[in-house]
């Protein structure tokens, strides 16, 4: 991952990853708090870059922030662009160890898996809703399929 930043060379905004265990997508109740943006919505696990960070970095340490996993095991999915920003989309697959270690980290009120259907019922932060919307396809598979990130195909 660090090798295909590298190649393409270039900034980016953020970190997210779709993780799923047992065929629900884990997220994070932001913090109630007017002055964050969207507070008191859900959201992926993710987030900024901090200085020299690549997007794998990123990625792998705001999970361990948020989420107290230590992740191994995951796959890059895509850029995802919203409104000019990029962000880079990562899809873990937890197994029973991992999701006994979730514990909620430094930030957010709550964390709590969702099946795709339930997802659609919450108050959804910004990029959630947005990636929600336009790749919807692609989380229902993630969500149901047993196949791995890397067999999915993403369209």
């Amino acid at each position: 991952m660090q090798r295909l930043y590298k190649i393409m060379n270039q900034k980016f905004d953020s970190s997210f990853g779709i993780i799923t265990y047992k065929g629900k997508l884990l997220l994070l109740l932001r913090d109630n708090n007017p002055n964050i943006p969207a507070p008191n919505t859900w959201t992926v696990i993710g987030g900024a870059p901090e200085e020299d960070e690549t997007p794998e970095q990123t990625f792998v340490r705001e999970v361990k922030e948020e989420t107290n996993i230590d992740l191994t095991d995951f796959n890059f999915l895509f850029v995802f662009n919203l409104e000019g920003e990029e962000k880079y989309v990562f899809h873990s697959k937890l197994n029973q160890k991992q999701s006994e270690q979730i514990k909620l980290g430094n930030e957010g009120q709550r964390l709590d898996f969702f099946s795709f259907e339930e997802i659609r019922n919450l108050p959804l932060a910004r990029t959630t809703l947005n990636f929600y919307k336009k790749h919807d396809l692609l989380l229902k598979k993630l969500l149901t399929d047993s196949k791995t990130a890397s067999e999915v195909p993403v369209s």
